[in-house]
């Protein structure tokens, strides 16, 4: 806390979760989030088929930018949805 107050003085010693901003992404990753969109983009004028659809492109774009298995597991969005959202 001293190292905190002599660098930022009293801002330093204050309690900063409240001051962060949020992400309208929220904590996902930001090539998955890059991926849905351009995948979203590739499908604008065609039908909208279904969001299990759109998994096959999304995890093939990610490969085709970033090699394959170099973005997390949890990071890509699953593919079905057994459970409803938390």
């Amino acid at each position: 806390m001293r190292l905190a107050y002599r660098k930022q003085g009293l801002w330093g010693l204050l309690d900063h979760r409240s001051t962060r901003t949020a992400s309208p992404t929220g904590r996902a990753d930001e090539r998955v989030v890059a991926a849905v969109r351009e995948a979203l983009r590739r499908r604008r004028h065609r039908s909208k088929g279904t969001i299990n659809g759109l998994f096959p492109l999304i995890h093939q774009i990610l490969e085709d930018r970033h090699g394959a298995r170099t973005v997390p597991g949890h990071a890509v969005p699953a593919r079905h949805f057994s459970r409803p959202p938390r």
